[in-house]
């Protein structure tokens, strides 16, 4: 099935019903167009796990202000193909841009939580250890994943980027994060947002979250029980050294491999 007819028969009623909620409640003219969240083409292929990365919010995603989530959502409000358009957004900014810069291209948006999915997915499915830009291999990990955030809709750029207070309670009010893990159904759903989070996260799935008992805890890993699937909430993939990376993704494929069969 191809992502805009999955994404179209699965989410696209929640997204409507934030985006009015939006239209109501606050000025379009100064929100981010809504992230509709990312299904690679080969995600669950060949009986691999399927892994789910979550973000913190829209901001970032694209280059500088001429990115794929470039505008304000009044821009897009009139369009006629409006969940067509956004569907696809989120493929295009794979396709255009992560997936070539790692598959060795210059000059195309990166930044270190790229580089740090790109690894943990080599090693967790690929079994690859060794951190190299090559154009197979970075298909290969981008379009075995799915790749969402836990706000939708942001403040716009020039404002920060992250969702204010009325943008954070209408998200939480109409919530689409529980409903696209339920439809994506991943076997590993890893929340890569810090404990700053938690309480949204807690506000959006209404899950317990507890420390692992077989990790350090100065690692700052907390596992959500009852999604369903192994679920785990990490520091953000760019503010953690090397070494305390690669020791929280030998721990999650560990698991991973324990529970996935």
């Amino acid at each position: 099935m191809q992502f805009q007819e999955w994404a179209s028969k699965n989410l696209k009623h929640r997204y409507f019903s934030l985006i009015k909620r939006l239209e109501n409640e606050v000025d379009p003219d100064k929100c981010t167009i809504p992230f509709v969240p990312y299904r690679g083409s080969a995600y669950g292929n060949d009986n691999k796990p399927k892994i789910l990365v979550i973000g913190k919010a829209t901001y970032g995603w694209g280059k500088r202000e001429a990115g794929q989530g470039r505008g304000t959502l009044k821009d897009v409000l009139k369009r006629d193909d409006l969940w067509e358009y956004l569907a696809k957004l989120p493929k295009e900014f794979m396709e255009g841009q992560i997936i070539p810069f790692y598959g060795g291209e210059r000059g195309l948006y990166h930044s270190n939580f790229w580089n740090r999915i790109f690894r943990l997915t080599g090693w967790c499915l690929y079994g690859y250890q060794v951190y190299e830009r090559e154009q197979r291999r970075s298909e290969e990990c981008f379009r075995s994943i799915a790749w969402s955030n836990v706000f939708k809709v942001g403040a716009l750029k020039s404002e920060g980027g992250n969702p204010n207070k009325d943008l954070i309670s209408i998200q939480k009010d109409v919530n689409t994060l529980e409903e696209e893990i339920k439809v994506l159904r991943p076997d590993v759903a890893i929340f890569s947002t810090g404990p700053n989070y938690d309480e949204h996260i807690k506000a959006f799935l209404k899950k317990p979250m507890k420390v692992p008992k077989d990790i350090g805890p100065e690692l700052g890993v907390k596992e959500i029980e009852g999604l369903g699937c192994l679920a785990f909430r990490t520091y953000h993939f760019q503010s953690r050294s090397n070494q305390d990376f690669k020791q929280v993704v030998n721990y999650i494929c560990g698991r991973m491999n324990e529970t996935v069969t």
